[in-house]
């Protein structure tokens, strides 16, 4: 027996390989998430809304579970009422600067009463987003340490923690966070607007309170679902629903339209970002950027 092969025949092969392939699992392909999105994200003038369970009223949401196969959360049966709405604006020309000298992106939440805007500071490096604190009404309230909110690159299996410095409010009460992130699953988001591939990530922290009495420890967990332009969810579950695929609990979700930087390199290995720097005829922050081959 013999066997004749056509190789004119290959090319068309492996067109249809390809589009089987993009059509079965290309709305459902794990992402990565790297510095240089939320650079692309956090442009200066991108704006998203916030929405949330109507009056924080507990909602069912169905969570899944720790998977290396991709899974779809649908978000499309809830009731949603709008929040707020998010801007990334010039940290130069935010109240708080001074308080943070190191943040290149701030996020600003708008409020529907005057004098109450909240500005919330980062710094973003290669490898790390950093909230360094927050501030409203002429008082500014630095993280220290700095929390390390996201690695880079974002990817499955990725778990990372931090602590922050013990706090004492008022003598002999003493509270420390203990923080700690685990990317542990990927898929598709539907929202009502739209559908988002994303990663799944578990966040647990821990308050533990030290008073001459003893110690005590609370928990809260909850699971971000993040895409690669930062739109996505966020439902906080009650600790005893912990490990349930089914859950009741309040959610959020933010999107929008976040302002490209720009086509960047795609085989760029180092990203160094440079401070913003004030432009006082220009609401757009100019963030120097340099990468490497």
């Amino acid at each position: 027996m013999s066997t004749h092969v056509r190789f004119r025949s290959i090319p068309k092969l492996l067109c249809l390989v390809t589009l089987f392939l993009v059509a079965t699992q290309g709305a459902s392909a794990q992402i990565s998430i790297s510095s240089v999105d939320h650079l692309r994200a956090f442009a200066a003038g991108a704006q998203w809304k916030l929405m949330s369970s109507p009056g924080g009223q507990p909602q069912p949401f169905h969570l899944g579970a720790p998977s290396d196969v991709a899974q779809t959360w649908d978000f499309t049966t809830q009731m949603w009422s709008f929040t707020t709405a998010l801007e990334s604006v010039d940290p130069a020309g935010t109240p708080f600067l001074t308080a943070f000298p190191a943040a290149n992106i701030v996020e600003l939440n708008r409020s529907p009463s005057p004098g109450i805007d909240i500005f919330v500071y980062y710094e973003l490096t290669p490898t790390t987003l950093s909230m360094l604190g927050s501030g409203r009404d002429a008082k500014s309230s630095p993280q220290k340490p700095p929390l390390p909110v996201r690695k880079f690159p974002c990817t499955l299996g990725m778990a990372w923690s931090a602590e922050s410095e013990p706090e004492s409010p008022v003598p002999g009460i003493t509270y420390t966070r203990r923080y700690s992130w685990t990317v542990d699953a990927f898929g598709t988001l539907k929202l009502p607007e739209m559908d988002l591939p994303v990663l799944r990530i578990r966040s647990v922290l821990t308050v533990t309170t030290e008073t001459p009495a003893g110690s005590s420890h609370k928990r809260e967990i909850s699971y971000q679902f993040v895409s690669k332009d930062l739109a996505g969810a966020n439902v906080t579950i009650d600790t005893s629903d912990d490990g349930n695929a089914d859950v009741v609990a309040h959610g959020q979700y933010t999107l929008g339209a976040p302002t490209s930087a720009g086509e960047l390199p795609a085989m760029a290995t180092a990203l160094n970002i440079g401070p913003a720097y004030p432009q006082p005829s220009s609401t757009l922050a100019r963030i120097p950027v340099h990468l490497r081959d």
